[in-house]
This record gives structure tokens, sequence and C-alpha cells, in this order.
């Protein structure tokens, strides 16, 4: 092997390392934050805080419009960061440009239509704060995208790590003090330019220069955008999917059935980076395999699979009999209406966290079309769900439809991955099914200590030991876990070799 070739596959590594540590540390502050604002802004005043992000987040993919993935394409393609080809430096100030005008029209378009949707004036306000978010956070993007494809992720990580410290540390002090979501947004804002700030120092300490002023043409724009489409119509895509539901909700049934609803979204979201660092780790070695073996594609997709589903079943139990303690100590009785949508929300995580390989697997291959097309479904299939079961079911119609969004998603790209690879169906029923008898004694288990548990809690937080409350229900939480783990080895639906095996696969990037 190559020198080049061993400094970029450490250089993977390290990245890897750098990116997971950051996004889980970042979603452990976030979630902790959104527990506060939760609790000191209430359901109503939550819903709306929830609502002006999610709505400034669906024009915000216009805003880059699949620009950044090109340019990290563009620029990792060049050896020579300081020097860029004309190609290639052509395309980067394309993408600038129009960046900076997409940039512009998503936040007038974002609020635009919050207006002509006939939302109150202290919404659109908020809206319009939650834009100039927005703006500075496709900036950010853009830069760390120019980072990515030098194949440095250290400064985003530190970035988006620090940034979101700051907005913890400011909105907390706001929280505590006057509970302003004006001073909310700030709070994001400042978090967001502290990203601007950092991004484009560390692309000018790259010695990457971009030139303003340098002609550019017709077709060169048209080639961009053409270039960029597919990204874009993904990533329109996905964020529809990810953000209509709340948008919906909060016109056919108001701020408060988006307030209930934003707490088991929280939750559940809060464990997507498992899925996610996995799937990138393994990425690499589903590209090289596909060209290597398929035998070996194969086995990669499948295992990676399996820990997945080991991974998610004691998520889904601990929060399908634990749910009741969580929403009420972590969140607080105004919530307590949750405890339902949490518990149906949560049968989603299996299939959402066993739907990331397949979505990788896709693009290894090179079938990104069918990996959209399966997005495509699926939106069709959530907004038609939510447009039937909202008006009747409110929150709990928006839960519902999630739910089957989900399984459509993995149902169709299991469909389309189906001739890829060779599925070995038995060994993986075989391995589903321990792992299902494992999470039932668990959550037989959980249901005999609940109401002991519960007991003891309230005991806790009459008494206002809240610190020792915490540590008893994360302590329960992660005895539940072990027992779990356990019976997993105990089962034999994964052994100790494997996990070996596995780590080390994980960790060399080889296969």
């Amino acid at each position: 092997m190559s020198i080049y070739l061993r400094c970029m596959r450490k250089s993977v590594a390290h990245n890897t390392i750098w990116l997971t540590g950051s996004l889980v540390a970042q979603k452990v502050l976030s979630f902790v934050y959104f527990a506060i604002i939760a609790r000191q802004l209430g359901v109503e005043e939550t819903g709306l805080y929830v609502f002006a992000l999610a709505f400034t987040a669906l024009f915000g993919i216009f805003a880059d419009f699949g620009l950044t993935p090109v340019v990290i394409r563009e620029v990792a393609k060049e050896r020579d960061h300081s020097q860029f080809s004309p190609s290639v430096k052509t395309r980067l100030i394309v993408s600038l440009r129009l960046k900076a005008l997409f940039i512009v029209i998503s936040a007038v378009a974002a609020v635009g239509f919050a207006k002509l949707l006939g939302y109150e004036e202290r919404t659109i306000m908020i809206v319009l704060a939650t834009s100039g978010v927005m703006m500075l956070d496709a900036i950010h993007v853009f830069a760390y995208g120019i980072l990515r494809g030098v194949q440095n992720l250290r400064y985003e990580a530190i970035g988006m790590f620090g940034g979101q410290l700051l907005v913890v540390l400011l909105g907390g002090y706001v929280l505590f003090n006057t509970q302003s979501i004006f001073l909310l947004v700030g709070a994001l804002a400042v978090g967001s330019l502290f990203n601007v700030i950092n991004g484009v120092y560390h692309v000018w300490r790259a010695g990457i220069k971009i030139p303003f002023s340098y002609k550019i043409s017709f077709g060169d724009i048209k080639g961009l955008l053409l270039m960029a489409w597919p990204f874009a119509a993904a990533g329109i895509l996905a964020r529809g999917y990810a953000q209509i539901d709340v948008i919906l909700l909060s016109k056919m049934t108001g701020l408060t059935a988006v307030g209930l609803y934003a707490v088991p979204s929280k939750i559940v979201f809060a464990f997507q980076f498992i899925p996610i660092a996995l799937a990138a780790a393994l990425y690499p070695a589903m590209s090289r395999a596909f060209v290597a073996s398929r035998e070996k594609l194969s086995r990669i997709v499948q295992i990676s699979m399996s820990y997945l589903m080991f991974l998610a079943i004691p998520l889904i139990v601990i929060l399908l009999t634990m749910s009741p303690v969580i929403i009420k100590y972590v969140f607080g009785d105004a919530y307590l209406s949750s405890v339902i949508l949490l518990q149906i929300l949560s049968i989603s995580m299996l299939f959402g966290f066993i739907d990331f390989p397949i979505g990788s697997l896709l693009n290894a291959v090179h079938k990104q079309h069918l990996q959209t097309m399966s997005m495509f479904i699926t939106l069709v299939t959530n907004l038609g769900l939510n447009l039937l079961l909202i008006p009747r079911y409110g929150a709990l119609g928006a839960t519902i439809a999630a739910v089957v969004g989900q399984t459509v998603l993995f149902s169709t790209g299991l469909y389309f991955a189906r001739n890829v690879i060779h599925w070995d169906v038995s060994v993986l029923l075989s391995r589903a099914v321990r792992m299902l008898a494992s999470g039932g004694a668990v959550a037989a288990l959980a249901l005999a200590l609940l109401p002991r548990l519960t007991s003891f809690l309230e005991y806790l937080s009459q008494s206002g030991q809240t610190l020792y409350l915490f540590a008893v229900l994360l302590g329960s939480l992660a005895g539940l876990g072990i027992v779990y783990i356990i019976l997993i080895f105990v089962l034999r639906a994964i052994t100790i070799a494997e996990v070996k095996t596995f780590i080390s696969t994980y960790i060399k990037r080889n296969v």
C-alpha cells in the first residue's frame, strides 16, 4: 500500500473519530438543552419554538440546493488545495455566488410563506429571526464542506460542539431569567455565528483562496446546477419528510400539539447518531467490497443490520416500558400526554436503524437514484397520512404517520436492494428472534419494577433531591441495558468473537 493511501486511510479514521465524538457530545448537550426548554417554556411556547425552527429548516435546504456536496466532491479531487485547477476554481466561485443568492431568496421565501399561510404576527416575527439563523447555518455548512473536501473534519467537529455549548450556556441563562423565545433564537444565532467564523477562518488557514473577481458564464452556472440537482432533490425529499409533520400540525391543530409531538420526536431523534456514525464508518468498506467481493459486501451489510438491531431493540423496550417516568421527570407533568406518542414512535426506531445500511449499500453500488425514489415514495405516503390523520387525531395521527413512513422507507429500500447482494434471511431471522426474546425478558423485568421505581422517584421529587432522582433514573435504565446485553450473549444472538471482529473492522476500515 502506498504512503498516500496509508495516510488517506489514517485521515479517514481520524476524521470519523472526531466527527463521531463531536456528534455524540452535541447530541447530549442538545437533548439536555431541549429538556430545559420544554420544562421552562411550557407546551405551547415550546411548540412555537420548534415550529419556527422546522419551518425555516424546510427552506434551508433551498439555501444550499445541493451545492455543498458538489463542492466537497470537487475539492476532494484536487491534490494541491492551495492552487485549484481552473475547472474546480470556477465551480467554487459559481457555488459561492449561487449560495449567496439562494440564502437570501430562502430567507425571504420563509417569511413570505409564513405570512401567506396566515400565521400570527408574533409567529411570523420568530420565523424572521430563525431565518437569520438559517442564513448563518448555510454559510458555515458551505465552509465546512470545503474543509471536508480537503479531508479535515477536526475543525468542524470542534466548531459544532463549541457552537452547541455556546447555545446551551446563553440559552440556559435566558430560560432561567426571561424565557424569551426571541432571545433563545438569539442564542442560536450566536452559536451559528461562531461556526461561521470558525469555518471561514480555517478555510483561510488551509491556504484555500477563492477569488471573488472571476468571470463566469451562463454555461458554468447551468453545468453546476445540473451537477447539484440530484443532491438537491435528495435533500429536499429528506428535509420535507423530516419537517412536514410539524408544519401540518401547526396549521391543523395548533402549537400545543406541536409541543406535545416535539418531545417524543426529540427523544427518538437523539439516538440517530448511532446508525449515522456506523453507516459513515462502514461506507468506505462497502465501496471497496463492491469492487473486490460481493460476498464481503453482503457480509458487511447484514452484520451492520444485526448490530443496529441489537442496539435498537433495548432502546425500544426501554422507551415502551419506561416512558411514563422519562416524560414525567425529565420533561414535566405538562407533557404526560406525550407518553403514548413516545411509545408508538419508539417502534419506528427498529426500521429507522436498520434502514441506514441499506441506504449506504445503494449509494456504494452507485444506485443513488433508487434511494432517492425510496425517499420520494416515503414522503408522498407520509404527507398523505398526515393530511388524513392529523385533522382527526392531532399529534397521535402525526405519530402514526411517522411510524408508517419509516416502515415504508425501509421496505422500499429493501425491495430495491433485494438483488444487489445475497441475503441470508435465515441468519438474520435467527438473530432477530433471539434479540426480541432478550428484549421481551427485559420488558417484563421493567414492567415489574416500574411501580416501585415510580414511587421512589416521586419520593425523591417531593423531597427536592433532583440530582439523586436523575441518577436513580439513569441507573435504572442502564441496568436494564446491562441485563439485555447479558441475555444477548447467553442466547448467542451475538458472540464475543463477532464483537471483536466487528470492532476491528470498524477501527481499521478494512474488510
